[in-house]
């Protein structure tokens, strides 16, 4: 808190995807510290929608609080835009793009923004990535498994998983749509409730049901492993090999699905009436 009694929250909000992460007391006030002692190495980021918006905190909480705790008030209001504080005498010369970053709707998508800051920044489990997983889809449910995956490091299998529990579970709201990389919307496969039913003679269409619950499963003990060795789901070495899993087992499933194709019965003509 500064010494008028404001918190730099009464200056300007955060953004809601930058407040999924969790806040380390101890880790901001070192933080504050070492800014005190070496000036600020990175910047603040804020960001508008647009021109009539106002202006978020996208990324740097972990600085502000830290500065915050050790006395030193890190932004001002300057007409509705959040300016940052100059630090010492050393930031006397500091230009505003050596202490901020303003970016708009146009230059970036902002939940992707703070993901890769934050993913890149911190060693989280599996676990965690499917919390924030989870936090992201309910943000905004139109976004696909794919980039879902990619902004938190996990694979589009895992990520369909977190949405499909968590529509279960009514925290993240059913779409027909999701919006690809490209921006285009895009119609997504609604996944069938599962009900109780009698045991059914194996077919390739049964076979195909088992082999994606078998690829699934398998796909989350890689992912821990992967994970718990310190290597990063993104590497271009893995996502090659992921590649070529995905290219085998779509081959697997043409071959089931051709199958079932040759085991469809054929309807039989009705015979013809004699004269």
């Amino acid at each position: 808190m500064s010494a008028n009694g404001t918190e730099w929250r009464d200056v300007v909000a955060v953004h809601p995807a930058a407040d999924i992460f969790p806040i380390n007391e101890d880790e901001a006030r070192a933080i504050g510290e070492d800014i005190k002692i070496n000036g600020l190495r990175m910047p603040f980021t804020f960001y508008r929608a647009a021109e009539d918006e106002p202006w978020v905190l996208l990324d740097g909480r972990l600085r502000a609080t830290g500065l915050e705790m050790i006395g030193i008030e890190p932004f001002v209001d300057d007409n509705g835009w959040p300016t940052v504080t100059i630090l010492d005498e050393k930031w006397h010369d500091a230009t505003d793009q050596q202490r901020a970053h303003y970016l708009t709707g146009d230059e970036i998508d902002p939940v992707s923004f703070v993901m890769s800051m934050n993913v890149k920044r911190r060693h989280l489990t599996f676990e965690e990535r499917g919390r924030y997983a989870l936090e992201l889809l309910k943000l905004d449910p139109t976004k696909s498994d794919r980039q879902i995956a990619k902004a938190t490091g996990m694979s589009p299998t895992s990520a369909g998983k977190v949405r499909r529990k968590g529509e279960t579970a009514g925290d993240v709201s059913t779409v027909d749509t999701s919006t690809d990389t490209a921006g285009r919307r895009q119609p997504r496969k609604k996944t069938a409730k599962k009900t109780a039913e009698p045991p059914v003679k194996t077919t390739p269409k049964t076979m195909t049901a088992s082999f994606d619950r078998v690829v699934s499963d398998r796909v989350d003990v890689w992912e821990k492993r992967i994970l718990s060795n310190g290597y990063d789901i993104n590497d271009a070495a893995l996502n090659a090999i992921l590649a070529k899993v995905e290219a085998f087992t779509d081959l697997i499933r043409k071959r089931l699905s051709e199958g079932e194709q040759r085991r469809a019965p054929v309807k039989k003509r009705a015979p013809r009436r004699s004269a």
